[in-house]
C-alpha cells in the first residue's frame, strides 16, 4: 500500500513536470512584505487609544495639584511626566522638556494634544497663553470629561456584558421551551383535530 502511494506521488510530480528539486529561499533573499494601508489606520488607532481616561484624567488632576500647591507649569509637568503611565509618559517628558526650553505654550502642550482625549490641551495652553488666564479651569474640565467618558464607557460594556450573558442561556432555553412545551401541546392540538374529521 505505501509503495502504492509513493509510486502515485512518484508519477504525479513527473507528468506535472516538477520533477526538479524546489528551490528554498533563504531568509535573507526573501523581501520583507509591508503590511496593507488598512493595517496602519488600526494599529495607529490602536497606538492611540492604549490609555484610559481615569489614568489620563489622574494626571491632569496631579497637574492641576502641584499648580495649586505652588509649583511653575515647567516642574508640575515634570512631576508628571516623573510619575506618567507608560502610554503617556513620553508626552508628558517632552511637554516638560519644551516648557523649560521657552518654547511657545501652543507648540509645548501639543505632545499631549496627540493623547485621545486629551486634544483640547493646546487650545487652553493657547488661550492660557494669550490672555494671562490660568490653565485650570480647562484642564479640570477636560479631566471631567474624561472622568465621564470612562464612567459611561463603563457601564455601556457592563451593559453589553449582561446581554452576552444572557445569550446562552436563551440559545439553551429556547429550543427547549419549544420541545418541551409548545411541541407537545400544538401535537395534541393537531391530533384531536385530526381525529375529529
Amino acid at each position: 500500500m505505501i509503495v502504492l502511494a509513493a509510486c502515485l506521488s512518484a508519477a504525479a510530480l513527473w507528468i506535472s513536470g516538477s520533477h526538479s528539486a524546489p528551490r528554498i529561499e533563504s531568509w535573507q533573499q526573501r523581501r520583507p512584505r509591508e503590511p496593507p494601508a488598512w493595517w496602519g489606520r488600526i494599529s495607529n488607532a490602536l497606538r492611540r487609544s492604549d490609555i484610559a481616561p481615569d489614568v489620563l484624567a489622574a494626571e491632569l488632576e496631579l497637574y492641576l495639584a502641584c499648580v495649586r500647591a505652588g509649583l511653575v507649569p515647567q516642574q508640575a509637568v515634570a512631576t508628571v511626566a516623573g510619575c506618567a503611565s507608560s502610554g503617556s509618559k513620553q508626552a508628558w517628558t517632552r511637554t516638560a522638556t519644551m516648557l523649560d526650553l521657552g518654547i511657545a505654550a501652543q507648540q509645548a502642550w501639543a505632545p499631549l494634544a496627540s493623547l485621545q482625549g486629551l486634544e483640547e490641551v493646546t487650545t487652553v495652553a493657547h488661550a492660557s497663553a494669550r490672555t494671562g488666564a490660568s490653565m485650570e479651569p480647562g484642564l479640570s474640565s477636560i479631566a471631567q470629561q474624561l472622568r465621564a467618558g470612562a464612567k459611561a464607557h463603563a457601564t455601556a460594556t457592563a451593559e453589553r456584558a449582561g446581554v452576552l450573558i444572557a445569550l446562552p442561556l436563551t440559545l439553551c432555553f429556547l429550543p427547549a421551551f419549544f420541545t418541551l412545551g409548545l411541541a407537545p401541546v400544538l401535537l395534541a392540538l393537531a391530533s384531536e383535530i385530526l381525529n375529529n374529521h
